[in-house]
């Protein structure tokens, strides 16, 4: 799975799913607002007891339109477009 961190608080849980090759798993995130986001991933094998953690980083853009002048706030927007994790 992984823990999906805003603010140095939890915000949410995505499950992962086995992405078609060894140690690559896939899942969906759409991010509440713009921002840095820390994401925590983990996973764990029962059969042979194989475990795994990484952690990462990643920067939300607002959308285009939200940073010329006049856009809404960004609060008021789509999500961003980051869905993927791999």
């Amino acid at each position: 799975g992984a823990l999906l961190y805003r603010d140095g608080r939890l915000a949410g849980e995505v499950r992962l799913g086995f992405a078609g090759e060894t140690s690559e798993f896939s899942g969906e995130f759409v991010p509440s607002e713009p921002g840095p986001w820390e994401i925590v991933v983990f996973a764990h094998d029962p059969r042979d007891g194989n475990t795994g953690v990484d952690r990462t980083t990643i920067i939300v853009s607002p959308p285009a339109h939200a940073r010329g002048a006049g856009g809404p706030p960004a609060a008021d927007l789509p999500s961003s477009g980051f869905r993927k994790m791999r």
